[in-house]
């Protein structure tokens, strides 16, 4: 195979198995409760077959030891696919040897099944416990927490609980100085793991929500226009699209806390960027 058509492979693979997976996701959602273990196989089974096309590809390439398509596009892991079929992995070994597609990114059911989830609630959870120690002055902590990930104080209560053990094994509590920051950070992540809007759509509705933040002036408007086309690697033209259609974005999209937009807007142009998702 030359050089140009596994380019042209490459991201029609990572095209289907994102398709693949919002169709599932939907269908899920959708699907009438108490359908069984094979519904939910028959929901998925498109999904894996794209997501196994997907990342044996990537194991080619990689075993080719290229890291360039002839076109200069560096070939970037498939960091969303492989996220979603380690989550299902971990899914099944905890005794759960049907997992539904509802574990493979947060789309239901109990988020401490969901590793990227799981680490986002331990942020939570880290910053509740320094300012409980008043390592960090935040007299609505909790409050805090609630609007940072959207849940309840009863959720927020139960992961610092009874959960705690289980949220936090293995990861480690950030810097006073740095807890808030990651905890409104993880908290906007938390949401997008719940979420059903696609990854690109996600970091193009974080782009809307910085530049109607700034935009008091024209002055301000054209400043965070040029941050967020170095941040994304994107034209003029292509953001004033994105623009064109903010409505729907910012309805999709939750705005991070103000204090964490610019950070999560770095994040997203670097996911944006990196992963081709276009």
């Amino acid at each position: 195979m030359d050089e140009e058509k596994t380019s042209a492979q490459w991201a029609r693979l990572i095209q289907e198995e994102q398709e693949a997976f919002q169709k599932a996701s939907r269908q899920h959602n959708q699907a009438e409760p108490g359908r069984g273990i094979y519904h939910a196989a028959l929901l998925n089974r498109d999904w894996y077959k794209a997501n196994s096309a997907l990342l044996l590809e990537y194991c080619r390439l990689a075993r080719s030891g290229r890291q360039y398509f002839e076109d200069g596009e560096v070939i970037v892991p498939p960091i969303n696919a492989i996220g979603r079929i380690a989550n299902i992995a971990e899914t099944i070994s905890t005794g759960n040897e049907h997992p539904s597609l509802k574990y493979a990114l947060g789309l239901g059911g109990n988020p401490e099944r969901w590793p990227a989830a799981r680490r986002c609630q331990a942020y939570a959870v880290f910053y509740v416990e320094l300012c409980r120690q008043n390592a960090i002055e935040d007299k609505k902590f909790i409050k805090s927490v609630v609007d940072a990930y959207d849940v309840d104080r009863g959720t927020v209560d139960r992961w610092a609980g009874e959960e705690r053990d289980y949220i936090c094994d293995g990861l480690s509590a950030p810097e006073p100085q740095n807890a808030r920051l990651r905890m409104l950070i993880e908290g906007h992540n938390y949401q997008f793991n719940r979420s059903e809007v696609s990854p690109a759509d996600w970091c193009i509705g974080l782009a809307i929500h910085f530049m109607t933040n700034s935009a008091t002036s024209e002055t301000a408007r054209l400043s965070s226009l040029s941050k967020v086309m170095r941040l994304f690697g994107m034209e003029r033209s292509d953001i004033e699209a994105w623009e064109a259609d903010a409505e729907s974005y910012l309805q999709r999209v939750p705005a991070p806390h103000p204090d964490a937009l610019f950070s999560c807007l770095t994040l997203a142009g670097e996911a944006y960027r990196n992963g081709r998702m276009r």
